[in-house]
């Protein structure tokens, strides 16, 4: 084994860590150890703190406003079932540049079938309220109101980094842009599925009506149309069928007149030639004598 490594192993055995400037630092065994109550207190990391909501490992966030979907607030609030709200917390946090924070949800709510979003870590430096979204995934409402503890956050020490900045938001500025955003990315209809469903019928049927006050005229216009056409050429096919003895029966009626005037002729010749034979016998009767 090398001068180096064995180096390594002594450091490694003697608690040291290589620091920023390649120094060797000594770790003291609770900066890598979770943050007790006591500590969390000390160091003043929880304001407008409550007594009652320090635990041995970490604090428990209070409800200090209620952000409904409509973006007004409230100090109680029942959640429907699928429906979501937003909470900011009562208490600031004053991040010291050394301790990050671990937010988690307390498990009495979740095994009530509600979720947080938007939780996590908390970051070194900063300062600030903690909010998370609600959301019923249960199919009773819920009630939420202020005081009620809803967030639990574990604190833990680590090495300080240059890489951290101090966040400062006001409280009047992280409560504005909170109903804001409830308003703009969530609304009322997060996740109603009901609703939803209705709009986008009703959508549909408001479409289709107005679709319909122009395609049905139409339709019915056509309709009216091919029956005529239909009506009009029965009429046409009985017409066609009717014609031809209309033909036959003038033109036996004008044999039959010309028939007649040639009878009506003939007898009016035969009218004349007795005539003319009659007035030869007179005529010839005086001689005789």
């Amino acid at each position: 084994m090398g001068l180096i490594s064995l180096c390594v192993v002594c450091a490694k055995t003697l608690g040291l860590h290589r620091g920023r400037r390649g120094t060797l630092m000594m770790v003291k065994p609770d900066n890598l150890a979770t943050m007790n109550s006591e500590i969390i207190e000390q160091l003043g990391i929880v304001q407008n703190a409550k007594d009652d909501q320090y635990r041995a490992i970490g604090y428990d966030l209070s409800v200090g406003h209620i952000v409904k979907p409509d973006g007004e607030l409230a100090t109680r609030y029942k959640l429907p079932a699928q429906g979501i709200v937003e909470v900011i917390s009562r208490e600031r946090l004053h991040m010291p540049p050394n301790v990050y924070a671990n937010v988690l949800i307390k498990t009495r709510l979740s095994n009530e079938g509600l979720l947080a979003l938007g939780i996590g870590v908390v970051d070194p430096g900063y300062h600030g309220r903690i909010s998370s979204f609600i959301v019923n995934f249960s199919k009773d409402p819920q009630i939420i109101e202020l005081g009620q503890s809803f967030l639990r956050c574990i604190f833990y020490r680590i090495d300080e980094s240059s890489r951290y900045s101090v966040v400062d938001i006001p409280d009047n500025k992280y409560i504005s842009d909170s109903r804001r955003r409830v308003v703009s990315d969530f609304g009322d209809s997060f996740l109603n599925s009901e609703r939803l469903t209705s709009e986008i019928v009703d959508a549909s049927i408001a479409k289709y009506r107005k679709s319909a006050f122009i395609w049905i005229p139409v339709i019915a216009f056509f309709l009216a149309f091919v029956t005529f056409l239909l009506n009009f050429g029965s009429f046409a096919a009985m017409q066609r069928w009717i014609d031809p003895r209309v033909e036959v029966n003038a033109s036996s009626e004008a044999d039959l007149a010309q028939t007649l005037k040639s009878i009506n002729s003939r007898l009016k010749k035969l009218e004349q030639r007795s005539r003319s034979s009659a007035g030869d016998a007179s005529a010839q009767d005086p001689e005789d004598e």
